[in-house]
Parts: structure tokens; C-alpha cells; sequence
């Protein structure tokens, strides 16, 4: 589980700098002084690394405790 975990996030990162590089150049996106490079490797590539470790986390779990934890019982008299 964690290899697929540490697999998918590599492949977020890759994506994300390459989607990052493609978008910030439609969106001209100043390059002053290497400001793109950095907003890409510092901000973006970093949220596709986070993206992808996401089969670490275990959605079913967070529910299953928020759902026993608000949900109110009632008595009949």
C-alpha cells in the first residue's frame, strides 16, 4: 500500500510541474527574476505530491466516524 501511495505521489508531482509549466505559460505568468520556476517547484509540484499520497489516507474511516458521531438517537415513550 505504501509502494502505490509513494508511486502515485511521484506521478502527481510529475504531472503537476508539467500541467504547471503548460498552464503558467498560457496565462503568462511573469518569469521575472524566476518567479514562475519557483511558484511551480515551491507551490504546485508540492500539491501534486500531496495528491498523490492521497491512498494513504483512508476515506471509509473518516466517515464511519463522523457519521457515529452526529447521529442522534431518539427514545418512544
Amino acid at each position: 500500500m505504501i509502494a502505490i501511495a509513494f508511486l502515485t505521489a511521484i506521478a502527481g508531482g510529475i504531472l503537476s510541474v508539467v500541467a504547471s509549466l503548460y498552464l503558467t505559460e498560457l496565462y503568462h505568468v511573469s518569469n521575472f527574476e524566476g518567479g514562475r520556476g519557483m511558484l511551480i517547484f515551491f507551490a504546485l509540484a508540492p500539491l501534486g505530491l500531496i495528491v498523490g499520497l492521497r491512498p494513504i489516507i483512508r476515506p471509509n474511516l473518516m466517515a464511519n466516524r463522523s457519521r457515529s458521531n452526529s447521529s442522534l438517537k431518539f427514545r418512544q415513550r
